[in-house]
């Protein structure tokens, strides 16, 4: 079969300083607000990439009379912000009260501005906290 083959392997590439991951849960959603649940500095190692790929995943039980779960990616300018602009969201999901979901989101982010990316969710009608039980969040600096 025509082709290049491959002459070259990745064991001996350091991508500490490209790939920045965090499963620390730092909160979970009460009543109905958006909650920042992971956040991370963006891995920097001087080079100017094209973009960042984003993705983030979350496992929660739906706290009282929620009726729909918005998971969002957003890159901000200090930690602990939820002001940033979103960079990927996976809009309104349905879900019912009392169950144990898991969703996720990915895209990219391609405008090099901020430092720190925050993974969120909101719960629709929710009267009650949401147990956020287990989230990640990974940015690939590429």
């Amino acid at each position: 079969m025509p082709g290049d083959t491959i002459t070259h392997a990745a064991a001996g590439i350091d991508f500490t300083t490209r790939v920045a991951s965090s499963a620390t849960v730092i909160g979970s959603p009460a009543l109905a607000a958006e909650t920042l649940i992971v956040q991370l500095a963006l891995p920097l190692d001087g080079v100017k990439t094209s973009e960042i790929l984003l993705y983030g995943w979350v496992a929660f039980t739906v706290g009282t009379s929620g009726t729909a779960a918005t998971i969002r990616v957003r890159r901000a300018s200090t930690l602990g912000s939820l002001g940033g602009l979103v960079q990927a969201t996976t809009g309104a999901l349905t879900v019912t009260a009392a169950n144990l979901v898991a969703f996720s989101v990915s895209g990219a982010d391609n405008s090099q501005l901020g430092p720190f990316y925050s993974l969120s969710l909101q719960v629709t009608a929710g009267a009650a906290v949401s147990t956020v039980t287990a989230a990640q969040l990974t940015v690939i600096n590429v």
